[in-house]
């Protein structure tokens, strides 16, 4: 398949992967965007068939799981490391896809599996964007804090 691997976003890792690109005779097939705003991210997003959060358990990590919410409502097909609050957004096999943190083969099979599937592909991003859209608003997540608070009072 004809594959581009893009790389959204910078951090400590960047030199070493761009150096591993260029190891494995990839580079020309890998775009690394370093830093930026967030009024691009959309451009980029718009760009993706498939999207990976291969996040690794940190006992001083802590991270926002935004940018899974963004794919699904993008309607991208979305993989996502088997951690944290990713268990509980990603229901696996119909708004997505998981698999265990650190573990590359299954990851690998994962991009795969979704790169030859288009059916796959298309089905689990338009569920994902649906389960969003639905369950994921603001106002919904607001209605929910006003029934918490109301089953306080009473």
């Amino acid at each position: 398949p004809d594959l581009h691997l893009l790389i959204v976003g910078d951090g400590p890792e960047r030199e070493n992967l761009e150096k591993l690109a260029a190891h494995s005779g990839i580079s020309q097939r890998v775009t690394f965007t370093g830093k930026v705003t967030y009024g691009e991210i959309p451009r980029y997003l718009a760009a993706m068939d498939i999207a990976a959060a291969p996040y690794i358990p940190h006992d001083n990590f802590y991270f926002s799981p935004i940018k899974i919410f963004e794919y699904m409502a993008m309607g991208i097909a979305t993989i996502g490391a088997k951690i944290g609050q990713v268990k509980s957004i990603v229901h696996h096999g119909e708004t997505g896809m998981l698999f265990e943190p650190g573990n590359v083969n299954q990851l690998a099979h994962l991009l795969t599996t979704l790169t030859t599937d288009s059916r796959l592909r298309d089905r689990l991003g338009k569920n994902a964007k649906t389960w969003v859209l639905k369950e994921r608003t603001w106002q919904n997540n607001a209605r929910k804090v006003v029934g918490i608070v109301k089953s306080l009072k009473a």
